[in-house]
């Protein structure tokens, strides 16, 4: 793990000093999936040409390579990023262009891309989708192969565990973690596991997977090593993992397999810092009087059967703050609150469910009215603001034959007094488009009297061509819209996936796309 300030330079983050001479450029960004295609889900990877939009980079160099479970590369195709428009990758057919099966495969897909001009980021925007026809799971770029050792070296200058996700009991469903190797083999790998409960309680184990190959695809699933059930007695539980694992990237695909649907729920795992106590993990708001120390907006879903919960997980910095939340329906009007909702104390590892139906019933409010949260927090020490606070998102259905809601990995703004300098804001994401898709564009900063609307131009992109459709909204604060698959969208997709960028002279435009499943199954993550 980079410390977060070495993060924000490495990213040229707006405001931040950067000694530009000695930052190494980046001429290749990459991302590592595992990948699943067989008789009852399948694989496809999603992304547009970005970097034709954002950057003004007229062409790339791009590399898919697909490779079975063992890491042997089966099926290499070598091509050009030319257009902005909308991409699919569907697995299913890379199998049959080098004539394998297809209902029975297990294995990673690594998409690189090359620039003769600095791509900046390592990592690019691409997205994994398991899908079916009862439920359609997405999460971004996880895992990727390092670039050099320099990228080695900057990535594991600090050793922190993986966790931050949710384990589901019952015998129907299956949590698990995935990952695919880099190209140094891990013999006898093992994995110290710690499982939470809602209770309380805290589990330690061992789980022994024996050696890995190079660029194997590994999934670990929890129930075939230890007695998760028993453990979780029938409420929701997460894990934290510590692992030795070198050579890559190592975020790992996590989530929960339906075992009647042969669906699935998916996240990404998050850095464990309840350990990482040093100056380095902390942050300082010098401007108390008009910034909040944190704050996120996020959209609720809580009318016409869905729910929404959030999730705190125990691996932030040690702090003692106040959690405090906010709600507002489209339009931005604040509808109630709920201050110091939460004293979170220092040496405590809680792992905390915020469920906002009981909430709005507490305060009074319509479930139909409520379209968002703004979630702030306050430290009565100013210096001591972990830089890294994430949270994870369930939206879910109340009547599913399943039980499996997004799970989304997010984390809250640290004010920064510099992004109110910031000139513009721009977002993307798929509209996944196989099943109920949403996007949800929100207009929210840390700033505590924010009162500045936003006009956002979005151009939705198909993957037939590279026309694209606009469309101009103004968000006032704390509002948002959403924009669905209408009749026009419907025929202008014909089918297939599309991407949506926003563009706004506010910085403080974010966006989350969903593809919910009347079977409970749902997906979703924020935008890039």
């Amino acid at each position: 793990m980079k410390s977060y300030q070495n993060h924000l330079r490495s990213i040229k983050s707006f405001g931040e000093k950067n000694e530009a001479s000695l930052r190494k450029p980046i001429y290749r960004t990459s991302a590592i999936f595992p990948v699943l295609n067989n008789k009852v889900i399948k694989t496809k990877i999603l992304f547009m040409g970005y970097w034709l939009v954002k950057r003004d980079i007229k062409n790339l160099g791009f590399l898919v390579s697909l490779r079975n479970v063992n890491g042997v590369l089966i099926n290499r195709i070598n091509t050009e990023i030319n257009s902005p428009n909308a991409k699919e990758i569907l697995i299913d057919e890379l199998l049959r262009d080098c004539s394998l099966q297809t209902d029975d495969f297990v294995g990673s897909i690594e998409l690189e891309v090359f620039s003769n001009i600095n791509l900046v980021f390592p990592y690019p925007a691409f997205v994994v989708n398991y899908y079916n026809d009862s439920g359609s799971a997405v999460v971004h770029t996880t895992g990727r192969i390092y670039n050099d050792f320099e990228d080695l070296q900057e990535n594991e200058e600090i050793r922190v565990k993986e966790a931050g996700f949710d384990l589901f009991p019952g015998a129907n469903y299956s949590p698990f973690f995935s990952f695919v190797n880099g190209y140094l083999e891990a013999k006898d790998a093992s994995f110290n596991i710690e499982i939470f409960t809602e209770n309380g309680l805290v589990f330690h184990d061992s789980i022994n997977v024996g050696d890995i190959l190079p660029l194997q695809t590994v999934f670990v699933n929890f129930k075939d090593f230890i007695p998760l059930d028993t453990i979780l007695a029938g409420k929701t539980g997460t894990v934290k993992i510590k692992h030795s694992l070198a050579g890559f990237f190592p975020r790992f695909v996590a989530g929960n397999f339906s075992l009647d649907s042969g669906a699935v729920s998916i996240t990404h795992t998050f850095y464990d810092n309840a350990e990482s106590d040093g100056h380095e993990h902390y942050h300082e708001n010098t401007h108390t009087s008009e910034l909040m120390d944190s704050a996120i907006g996020f959209p609720l879903f809580l009318d016409n059967g869905f729910y929404t919960e959030l999730k705190l997980y125990p691996i932030y910095s040690p702090s003692d703050h106040t959690l405090s939340i906010e709600l507002y329906d489209a339009d931005g009007i604040l509808l109630g609150k709920a201050e110091e909702y939460l004293n979170l104390s220092y040496g405590k590892s809680e792992f905390i469910s915020i469920d906002f139906g009981s909430i709005i019933k507490k305060l009074g409010l319509s479930e139909d009215k409520v379209k968002s949260a703004r979630l702030y927090k306050d430290w009565e020490k100013k210096d001591k603001i972990p830089t890294r606070l994430k949270y994870g998102l369930n939206i879910g259905k109340l009547n599913g034959e399943y039980n499996l809601p997004t799970n989304i990995c997010f984390s809250s703004k640290i004010s920064n007094a510099n992004m109110l300098q910031k000139k513009s804001s721009f977002k993307w994401m798929p509209l996944v488009n196989n099943h109920n898709s949403i996007i949800v564009i929100d207009n929210s900063s840390f700033v505590k009297n924010y009162n500045s609307d936003a006009r956002v131009t979005v151009d939705i992109y198909n993957t037939d061509s590279s026309e694209k459709l606009t469309r101009h909204y103004q968000i006032p604060a704390n509002g948002q819209v959403r924009l669905v698959v209408d009749q026009e969208l419907k025929e202008f997709l014909n089918g297939r996936s599309g991407w949506v960028t926003c563009r706004s002279e506010n910085p403080f435009v974010g966006a989350w796309y969903f593809d919910f499943n009347q079977s409970g199954i749902m997906g979703g993550d924020h935008a890039f």
